[in-house]
């Protein structure tokens, strides 16, 4: 059996405040506790939870299949700003471990397992507009932040063998994206869906092993961050 899982970690890169999930359980640290509205605020919701700094199980595949896709059609992350300071732009970058014990006694690294899930759609938007984070292509018209650079939407084959995997994704993260802010009601705050396909050349050695992915989403105020 090969499996994967998904959670979800919100950062906020400001001076006012931090919050910080993780795979298995929710932890949270301030630098500032707040009796009012805060000036910077990222919080995330998927399909089946509720607005919060994190979410967990977006994803999951109990037992994947070598060449199979599967793409989610139901499950997505959005992303709020609930505070009161505009942010100037939006990171994803992904972490993950492995667990498990592999097959035919042959060690498996988290490196190789991650250059085995092949991004299939990587999808970010609104109701508006939609940038394909695997090309780089855009629908609409989406609002470029001050930092922007050409490539920070796309991201690239960092290991040259002719896919995008997490592995890519991990070495690229995907910057100077547009940002939810502060003002925009919930239809209009920026969601993310993608799909996956577990490499042809999986072999047994990927067997009885689990990669535990983490999506980073960092909230940024500044564009020099």
């Amino acid at each position: 059996m090969r499996k994967v899982f998904f959670s979800v970690i919100g950062i906020i890169s400001s001076v006012m405040a931090l919050a910080v999930g993780s795979h298995l359980f929710l932890r949270e640290s301030q630098a500032c506790s707040f009796r009012y509205r805060p000036l910077f605020d990222l919080e995330l919701r998927d399909q089946d939870e509720s607005w919060s700094d994190g979410v967990s199980d977006t994803w999951t595949i109990m037992e994947m299949e070598p060449g199979k896709e599967y793409q989610f059609s139901k499950s997505f992350i959005q992303m709020r700003n609930l505070g009161i300071v505009r942010s100037d732009h939006l990171e994803i970058g992904v972490n993950y471990s492995l667990t498990g014990y592999p097959g035919e006694n042959a060690p498996v690294t988290a490196e190789e397992m991650a250059g085995m899930i092949i991004l299939t759609a990587l999808g970010y938007g609104s109701d508006s507009w939609r940038i394909d984070l695997l090309t780089g292509e855009i629908t609409g018209m989406p609002p470029r932040p001050y930092g922007y650079r050409p490539g920070d939407w796309r991201v690239e084959d960092t290991d040259g063998d002719g896919k995008i995997t997490f592995r890519d994704l991990k070495d690229d993260p995907l910057d100077d994206l547009p940002p939810p802010q502060f003002w925009m009601d919930e239809r209009k705050c920026p969601t993310m869906r993608m799909s996956v396909r577990f490499a042809d050349e999986a072999d047994n050695r990927f067997m009885g092993v689990a990669l535990n992915v983490s999506f980073v989403y960092t909230l940024n105020q500044c564009s020099r961050q």
